[in-house]
């Protein structure tokens, strides 16, 4: 490393919301090598054990709420030079009020703190903001749809953030990721492996769903390596990409899971063929988490529904050659380990 970047580096100091989720505790790890890090953290929703193992990183750690308006947060940001917005709520069966709190006045909140401040911000969006899209997509692709509540809230708040990047010369680069894999997950791809890899007996899937639907799946490491790259980098000020790797169909994703797991190539479960049928089950299990206030069995709602069955196949070759300097991106083999190893449930060969 040149000692202009080594200078350059020792300078950088983060501002980063939701270090305590998935994608954030990695970021952070990997970050907190290169910068100085304040980490912002709602009490009510974050262990003990998370911000001990923050601190052990060498994080501040600034207790707050981005839901409660932007001028704690600009005090929260102050002396800062970056900020990193991961902080959301990921849902497919929660409500849009409970999701645009989070995902749209939160999200706007922290841009305009970040606006105040003059301050770069890298601000992790989803894929499924895109909406409904027909086959592979990119960047130049217009915007469909929506398809599920939650990538409508974050369309929201993508749009708000876009207009206080035109009109007010917001200093942002936004980042789409497909779904994330990797050790630690206890997001809807993790339920969705649980419940793919426990005998049904057990309370598992008892078949497979969209044999053909893709998805544009994303390592761990990966994503957090674009926000490092977005942050490192002038030049993606006011861009905006896709990130992701490999478009994989369920079917193929499903053979991974099953080698992985159980060291056979397809998973012994048949395919539910009655598409209309998933939809049906999809409806009877929201309505049920709803009335009840459970989690939905098998994480099947109708949004879930949505989202499996026109899946999101994209290129994400502009973020790997701007922000992972064209390294190729990680195998999901890796990521669906880390996993297993990290993370495992009780498991039966099928």
């Amino acid at each position: 490393m040149c000692s202009k970047c080594a200078k350059e580096e020792e300078k950088l100091k983060v501002f980063v919301t939701g270090a305590a989720g998935f994608i954030g505790k990695h970021l952070v790890r990997h970050l907190s090598q290169v910068a100085s890090v304040v980490c912002l953290i709602h009490a009510q929703s974050t262990s003990e054990e998370d911000v001990e193992m923050l601190q052990a990183l060498g994080c501040r750690i600034v207790f707050g709420d981005i839901t409660q308006g932007s001028e704690p947060l600009i005090e929260a940001m102050r002396g800062c030079s970056h900020a990193v917005h991961l902080a959301g709520m990921y849902s497919l069966s929660a409500t849009e009020e409970e999701l645009d709190r989070i995902n749209v006045e939160g999200a706007l909140n922290v841009a305009k703190a970040a606006l105040e401040l003059n301050v770069h911000l890298v601000y992790y969006s989803t894929v499924a903001a895109w909406g409904l899209q027909v086959g592979v997509f990119s960047e130049l692709s217009p915007h469909g749809k929506a398809i599920c509540a939650y990538g409508a809230s974050k369309a929201k708040a993508d749009k708000l953030i876009r207009r206080l990047r035109d009109l007010r010369g917001l200093r942002v680069t936004i980042i789409f990721p497909g779904p994330v894999l990797g050790e630690g997950d206890h997001n809807i791809s993790a339920d969705y492996i649980d419940s793919i890899t426990t005998s049904p007996w057990r309370g598992g899937m008892p078949g497979q769903t969209y044999r053909h639907s893709v998805h544009t799946w994303l390592h761990v490491h990966d994503a957090c390596d674009a926000g490092i790259g977005a942050l490192m980098s002038r030049r993606t000020i006011g861009r905006e990409y896709l990130v992701g790797g490999h478009m994989l169909s369920f079917e193929r994703f499903n053979g991974l899971i099953a080698q992985i797991w159980f060291g056979q190539e397809r998973l012994r479960r048949p395919w539910l063929s009655w598409a209309l049928g998933i939809t049906v089950m999809a409806y009877v299990f929201g309505w049920i988490a709803r009335t009840f206030g459970t989690k939905p069995l098998w994480t099947l709602t109708p949004d879930s529904d949505e989202v499996m069955r026109n899946g999101f196949a994209f290129k994400g070759a502009q973020a790997r050659q701007a922000l992972l300097g064209s390294m190729p991106y990680r195998e999901i083999e890796g990521a669906l380990t880390d996993y297993k190893d990290g993370h495992c449930s009780v498991c039966s060969r099928l």
